[in-house]
């Protein structure tokens, strides 16, 4: 039934919480932080789209290996995220930095639940699962403007990237 499933694919998304969390730490210790961030966000975007194709296929099995890979790829997007904050800002902002970023995942995790059920109603599940595909795609791009070479600006090219201030200074040169 569908209470079986919907468990189901709960218990397929939170394993690698459970047990991959260790080894993701090791990687993000060993790797480029930034490329793991990147490489996460683009696997997501390539793996959600099959939620839909699982759907449309009626293919359970299907829904629960996307929700472990999603998941999977989650961890060590978070745990890469939680360790390149560090180098990104100052000792004095790190406390500030770390609590405006947890209350904003609170946050987001809460408001899009509730939007994500009116999103489905409104646009339909293509919909939905295409704009997630996006946003990852997104945020790749936005990790893309972190700089290797120079922590002391780094945490401010997202944002420049964002605005398209880069973009404006570069006409009044």
């Amino acid at each position: 039934g569908r209470a079986a499933s919907l468990a189901y694919t709960a218990f397929a998304y939170m394993i690698p919480y459970l047990l991959s969390g260790p080894i993701a730490g090791v990687l993000a210790d060993s790797r480029d932080k930034r490329l793991i961030l990147i490489a996460s966000d683009i696997i997501r975007a390539v793996l959600t789209p099959l939620y839909l194709v699982a759907l449309w296929k009626k293919e359970p099995a299907l829904i629960y290996s996307t929700a472990f890979l999603v998941s999977l790829f989650s961890v060590s997007f978070n745990v890469a995220k939680g360790a390149i904050i560090p180098r990104l800002l100052s000792d004095s902002q790190l406390g500030r930095a770390n609590a405006v970023m947890g209350f904003f995942t609170n946050l987001l995790q809460v408001a899009t639940m509730a939007l994500g059920g009116l999103a489905i109603t409104w646009m339909g599940y293509p919909a939905v699962f295409i704009f997630d595909a996006a946003t990852y795609l997104f945020s790749a791009w936005m990790i893309m403007g972190i700089s290797r070479d120079s922590p002391a600006t780094a945490s401010v090219q997202p944002a420049r990237r964002l605005l398209g201030i880069e973009g404006l200074r570069s006409f009044g040169r």
